[in-house]
């Protein structure tokens, strides 16, 4: 009997010891969380703010082609007729349409040389286009060739 008291009261006073460790854990947990929810949001932050610079700087950008009669979006299916039948392994990185003059640039990287020329002579069999420049200097390199090509639209006018 003496035996189950003593272990009846070495379990409770062990119980007693564990107590301010149990407070303490749960203290750092609690702690720990609210951090994490801070570093969250401060992160969250951070992003919606590079999200509005970024933002920021795209709409700046428009303003400037804008101001200087460049449109980056051009007349109806100007694009889809440029693009429509590009071969596989030309990448085209921007579109810019001068509407003064009726030209347009499309800048962007081709695999290589081959696949830019054949590109240059579909964009010649369109009847839309009246002038394809493509400076010879894009035509160097054999592999991953970043080019350049001016358009000049056919204009009916002139017919």
């Amino acid at each position: 009997m003496v035996c189950l008291f003593m272990s009846s009261w070495l379990i409770v006073f062990s119980l007693i010891l564990l107590v301010p460790s149990f407070l303490v854990a749960s203290v750092k947990e609690e702690s720990s969380a609210e951090r994490v929810e801070v570093v969250k949001k401060s992160n969250k932050m951070a992003a919606e703010e590079g999200i509005q610079e970024e933002a920021q700087m795209i709409s700046d950008e428009v303003n400037i082609l804008l101001d200087q009669n460049v449109f980056v979006l051009a007349e109806g299916g100007l694009i889809e007729r440029m693009l429509g039948s590009k071969p596989v392994g030309i990448h085209i990185d921007s579109i810019f349409y001068k509407k003064d003059d009726g030209s347009s640039v499309l800048r962007g990287l081709s695999d290589d040389r081959d696949t830019l020329l054949e590109f240059i002579k579909i964009l010649e069999g369109k009847k839309d286009f009246y002038n394809i420049d493509l400076p010879i200097s894009n035509l160097v390199k054999d592999k991953d060739i970043e080019f350049t090509i001016k358009i000049d639209l056919h204009d009916e006018s002139k017919n």
